[in-house]
């Protein structure tokens, strides 16, 4: 009976952290619009976020830059921290950020340069 009992405990465990880890990443699967700012210059970028085969990924669109669609090379959700760079042959694009009331804020590195971001769903910017 004592086995039983732990069983059907592990069990229920595992169902509810399954369950976090999809609600967790299932919280910012979408598109995103913000921007990010680093040395008085204000940068617009659009963001999309989708899982696939359970993996967190993401693609992000720099509206000045003209590069549309660039696959995010990391993206981790973990609980409210949101991290995810992008790659590119002048350097990385680091974004780490906590989710927080709808919104994805916090700091930028792109080699010595440090900035902000900040990113709401793109249905509620489009209000």
């Amino acid at each position: 009976m004592k086995n039983i009992t732990r069983v059907v405990g592990l069990l229920a465990l595992s169902f509810v952290l399954s369950a976090f880890k999809a609600g967790t990443s299932a919280a910012i699967d979408g598109n995103w619009i913000g921007e990010y700012t680093s040395i008085n210059q204000s940068v617009p970028f659009r963001v999309h976020f989708w899982q696939e085969n359970g993996v967190q990924k993401g693609a992000i669109t720099l509206s000045d830059k003209g590069s549309k669609d660039l696959p995010l090379s990391w993206v981790v959700v973990e609980s409210t921290r949101v991290h995810f760079e992008l790659v590119r042959t002048s350097g990385t694009l680091v974004f780490d950020g906590v989710l927080r009331n709808g919104v994805i804020s916090g700091d930028l590195l792109y080699s010595n340069l440090r900035g902000s971001f900040q990113l709401a769903p793109d249905d509620l910017v489009n209000l």
